[in-house]
């Protein structure tokens, strides 16, 4: 097996561009996904390991990838492009508010393909090499997506065929005729891959978004069309935010009253995050010139279930920032979250009756 082609379908808008916005399918994106992936597979690893590995089968400055990934459609992306619009629905717009807000294009309902070849000559490691990237091309697919806003819905797709010569190990193509059985075949292929990769199960936070520590939550309501379910949990997830007061209280009391304020809640979905306070905009941040950012660890995705939409989360238990750095807000810096609020959101669906939970380590 040296060669391996995946047969795709988008089902949530994908924000990709090249130069000036133009809409361009691009290796790099799809491959900077799936080290994404292939870097939760192997978080049992430690730092030095595992960029080693990395740089072994996607390559860095200093060595060549020794996997090819081309990726190609017959589609028109300029015919297909389209700007992003508020109207499309409160949860997708709120999902989605920095595309409106930098003017990005978007294409949807594209069918693409992706070749994934090995340049390795000795056909064993060849075949371990190609085995591993194709593990996280399965990963990306059932559970994140491409392009911008992929956290939250953005460029969801669907294997729809898949072309190879060898053995994978299971079946890349579900068929599931129901979300149960879409589920058993989901738990059965993370099995195969954390055996396949030596990954176990521990219960602390892990350094990084790894399969060590992850919940993967099936949303069991169905829609018809995509765009229905991304707007359906983003309207949950809407909700959900805008109830939780407690870090904008605590901010007003420590600057009025120089109450210390115990943790920013909110910071365990993500960093940067602004709070209005009276008439000033106070912003939460890393409290380090080396990080500027940290991204959530709760991701929002969609898969097609027999022609049914879903709405997938997967939450990572995973640090926000290393244990040295801390938040600061309103000139003072503060303690990491406990980082049970992404749970919370999850939970609050449950009065919906409709929660299935795919324990998965």
């Amino acid at each position: 097996m040296n060669k391996i082609i995946f047969k795709c379908q988008s089902i949530t808008p994908m924000f990709l561009g090249g130069a000036d916005n133009e809409p361009d399918l691009r290796p790099p994106s799809i491959k900077g996904a799936m080290r994404y992936w292939w870097r939760a597979m192997h978080g049992h690893l430690s730092i030095e390991k595992l960029k080693e590995k990395e740089s072994d089968i996607f390559g860095n400055t200093e060595q060549r990838s020794k996997v090819i990934l081309r990726c190609k459609t017959s589609e028109d992306l300029k015919r297909k492009q389209k700007p992003f619009e508020k109207n499309m629905g409160t949860g997708i717009a709120y999902l989605f508010y920095s595309m409106d807000m930098n003017n990005r294009q978007y294409f949807d309902n594209i069918e693409f393909e992706v070749i994934l070849k090995s340049k390795k000559k000795d056909k064993d490691k060849d075949k371990d090499v190609l085995k591993e990237a194709a593990y996280a091309f399965w990963l990306l697919a059932n559970l994140g997506g491409i392009g911008s806003r992929s956290r939250r819905g953005g460029g969801s797709f669907v294997i729809t065929g898949i072309e190879t010569d060898g053995d994978l190990g299971f079946d890349f193509m579900s068929g599931a005729r129901d979300a149960d059985a879409w589920i058993r075949d989901l738990k059965k292929g993370i099995e195969i891959i954390k055996h396949s990769t030596g990954i176990y199960s521990i219960q602390s936070k892990t350094r990084f978004n790894s399969f060590q520590n992850v919940g993967i939550y099936l949303v069991d309501e169905s829609f018809d069309k995509a765009e229905n379910a991304l707007d359906f949990i983003g309207q949950k997830y809407k909700s959900f935010r805008e109830s939780k007061k407690d870090d904008a209280h605590n901010i007003e009391q420590y600057i009025e009253n120089n109450k210390p304020i115990k943790a920013i809640e909110k910071a365990s979905l993500g960093l940067p995050i602004s709070y209005k306070v009276g008439y000033r905009t106070i912003v939460a941040k890393p409290d380090s010139d080396d990080y500027n950012r940290s991204a959530s660890s709760l991701l929002i995705s969609i898969v097609q279930i027999n022609g049914k939409c879903y709405p997938l989360l997967v939450n990572f238990n995973s640090k926000i920032l290393p244990d040295n750095i801390k938040i600061k807000v309103a000139g003072t810096t503060v303690s990491h979250p406990n980082n049970t609020l992404k749970q919370d959101f999850i939970k609050s669906l449950k009065p919906l009756n409709s929660l299935k939970t795919i324990q998965i380590l």
